[in-house]
């Protein structure tokens, strides 16, 4: 999910641009470590660092600004939406049935957190591997959803529904018109949340997690397609040919500076709770910002850390990394500290950092054998039916190489 040198394959006047962007699966790979540590923050807290952990639930954020970013790129004139629906079918769905199932088998065999079982996972089973539980508020307050970390692809799926309507008017948009489109999105985003906030200020970290509005303002699809629709704005404001005027390592230390900032802030004391919500949608901008400076710098031939091949490589298992951490850490968790649900907060140790060293590795393997074993072939083997096209040579780059699975 590739040669780490930029190449266009075809004129971008089909409206098919083809130019690999490599540092865009790079920075997948951060993404994805930054939700990693996000629940290491709540299953194996570490003293010192949860302030600065839980600021990885940005990472989410990331992948749906990206996701729009990249498919708009990707995205070519006489494209259908059967076959761009294929396409995400066979992106992102066979992973989710194998960890799903893998997490009913550890919720049935006590490995998870304690659960009524029965009828209920039964339906929760049903209802992420439909890809519609975002859209139950309940799904969040209950014991028998087997996948927590499913909640994103939900949402992706909503955003893959409205893409083919989206997009081609978002691409006959002039650059005026787009930048225009991008702040109302981000003016979205941000004031929704912010708004939330001061007309509720009862919330707290201890109420928040199980109340209604967490719900809407983290996990609602519609809540959430303002980032995804704003990936596509920028990614349509490319294609026309507007570059970043802000180089990749200025971005990327914009980046550095204000998670920097948000960091300070959480030891201030002050909305310790509001903190997370901030990271998450105050950091659409410098996102939105990272991802144009990446996709400049690729299309102007210059290389980078991020497109070098480790990181390349562990973006392509970003997806699966991402989908296995959570079944790892919690019952790491569980096992050796007696966590017995996802609302009982374990006090912070030192004790817990070779555990979560542990868990970070099998991950890290857990992932690479997914992807190489699984998801990688399977993708090809479905793309290849779904699309009536022949199967790529063995040999042949991994494809797409930088394409969002959250």
């Amino acid at each position: 999910m590739t040669s780490a040198l930029t190449r266009p394959a075809r004129d971008e006047a089909e409206g098919r641009p083809r130019t690999r962007l490599e540092s865009l699966t790079g920075l997948r790979w951060f993404a994805a470590f930054g939700v990693f540590f996000s629940h290491v923050a709540i299953l194996l807290p570490v003293p010192y660092t949860n302030e600065l952990f839980i600021l990885g639930t940005a990472g989410v954020t990331f992948f749906f600004v990206l996701s729009g970013y990249v498919l708009t790129w990707t995205f070519f004139a006489e494209d259908t939406a059967p076959r761009f629906y294929g396409r995400r079918f066979a992106r992102i769905w066979p992973s989710l049935f194998i960890t799903t199932v893998a997490a009913v088998a550890l919720l049935v065999g006590g490995l998870l957190w304690p659960t009524e079982g029965g009828t209920s996972l039964v339906w929760w089973t049903v209802a992420t591997l439909l890809l519609v539980q975002a859209w139950i508020p309940a799904s969040f307050q209950s014991d028998t959803v087997p996948h927590t970390v499913s909640w994103s692809l939900s949402c992706e799926a909503f955003f893959y529904a409205v893409f083919p309507f989206a997009v081609r008017p978002i691409l006959r948009r002039t650059l005026r018109q787009l930048a225009v489109l991008a702040v109302v999105l981000i003016a979205i985003s941000l004031g929704t949340r912010a708004w939330l906030w001061l007309a509720n200020p009862q919330l707290t970290l201890e109420n928040w997690f199980v109340s209604d509005l967490y719900y809407f303002t983290t996990h609602s699809p519609i809540a959430r397609v303002s980032e995804f629709l704003l990936g596509i704005v920028i990614a349509a404001a490319v294609r026309r040919g507007w570059r970043s005027p802000v180089g990749l390592r200025a971005a990327t230390g914009i980046t550095v500076g204000y998670f920097a900032l948000l960091w300070a802030w959480s030891w201030s004391g002050v909305w310790p709770t509001a903190l997370a919500e901030a990271a998450n949608r105050g950091s659409i901008v410098v996102f939105a910002l990272l991802i144009a400076a990446a996709a400049t710098n690729d299309l102007a031939g210059r290389r980078s850390l991020l497109s070098s091949r480790p990181l390349v490589a562990l973006g392509r298992w970003s997806y699966a990394f991402y989908l296995v951490h959570f079944l790892v850490l919690f019952p790491i968790a569980r096992q050796v500290f007696g966590l017995r649900s996802l609302y009982d907060f374990p006090q912070p140790s030192w004790a817990h950092l070779p555990y979560v060293l542990a868990g970070l590795a099998v991950s890290l393997v857990l992932s690479w054998a997914l992807y190489r074993c699984y998801e990688y072939p399977i993708e090809k083997r479905l793309r290849a039916l779904l699309r009536r096209e022949p199967r790529e040579p063995k040999a042949a780059s991994p494809a797409p190489g930088a394409e969002p699975s959250m």
